[in-house]
């Protein structure tokens, strides 16, 4: 059985795919940002100064945005995750 084209739940699968790209995409940044901070700490810069010269977003405001994203597209549909504008997102901690 073939889905309809109003299918919903096609709808929310397509749009899941192409959250998943979207933050997939924030986390190989994320990881490319922690390679470069162990490579600065590797090389005997003093762990204070490789944190207070690290660029917005932060690794973990990355993290933690693809995290919530991905929580609000599993339970309301898709939105895009909000690193990907070069900020991250505020949200309330619970």
């Amino acid at each position: 059985m073939h889905a309809q084209p109003g299918d919903a739940a096609q709808r929310a699968l397509e749009e899941l795919v192409v959250e998943l790209d979207r933050c997939l995409d924030e986390l190989v940044q994320a990881r490319a940002r922690v390679e470069k901070l162990l490579v600065e700490r590797r090389s005997g810069r003093p762990w204070l100064d490789v944190v207070t010269g690290e660029h917005r977003p932060l690794v973990v405001e990355r993290i933690s945005t693809v995290l919530a994203d991905l929580s609000a597209s599993a339970g309301s549909g898709s939105r895009p995750c909000s690193g990907t504008t070069g900020r991250a997102s505020r949200r309330p901690r619970r």
